[in-house]
């Protein structure tokens, strides 16, 4: 997989913040009917290993609390925690602009 990031986000928030935006903002550009990706924290380690799993954690939680993402829990299983993840429009306005490094 490429890794793309955008250098105002990271600058902001972090690179590892940048690379999680990036893949959910591609995995959401995939999703042409959908608005929301469901992605485990776990899958996320697996998408970038070079990443632990409270790396993950922060950098989910610097988006959201940086209004980039939003998080909600959409599963019918009370046993399934795993949050289903959006960009705000805020978000996908910071994603929109040009400064991408590959």
């Amino acid at each position: 997989m490429i890794c793309k990031y955008n250098t105002g986000l990271s600058v902001k928030y972090g690179i590892n913040s940048a690379l999680i935006a990036g893949y959910i903002d591609y995995r959401l550009r995939d999703k042409n009917d959908d608005d929301w990706v469901q992605i485990s924290q776990k899958q996320l380690v697996a998408v970038f290993p070079f990443m632990g799993e409270k790396a993950v954690r922060n950098a989910v939680k610097r988006l959201v609390y940086g209004k980039i993402l939003k998080c909600k829990q959409l599963n019918k299983s009370n046993y399934d925690h795993t949050y289903s993840y959006s960009l705000t429009s805020y978000g996908k306005s910071v994603l929109q602009e040009e400064n991408y490094i590959d």
